[in-house]
């Protein structure tokens, strides 16, 4: 079976969300048999694949010009 490709980027936020995922404990064990995180402020992977992924998690806010890049990238990248 295919995983199912994960990025997760933060914008100006707090990284509450980051930390609920890892709150998952040993569901997040299970959870990743089916997906792969490619990118994510949690492991530390800064840049998605370039072919992209299939599910793209945005948290916090857009407030100035990178993070509206960021926010650009991670929708043109994701299928979902």
């Amino acid at each position: 079976m295919t995983k199912v490709k994960v990025a997760m980027d933060w914008l100006a936020a707090c990284a509450g969300c980051e930390m609920s995922v890892l709150d998952m404990d040993e569901r997040l064990v299970q959870l990743l048999e089916k997906i792969e995180l490619t990118s994510t402020p949690i492991t530390d992977l800064k840049h998605p694949p370039k072919e992209g992924v299939t599910v793209g998690i945005l948290s916090g806010a857009s407030t100035i010009q990178p993070t509206w890049t960021s926010s650009r990238k991670c929708g043109r990248g994701a299928r979902s």
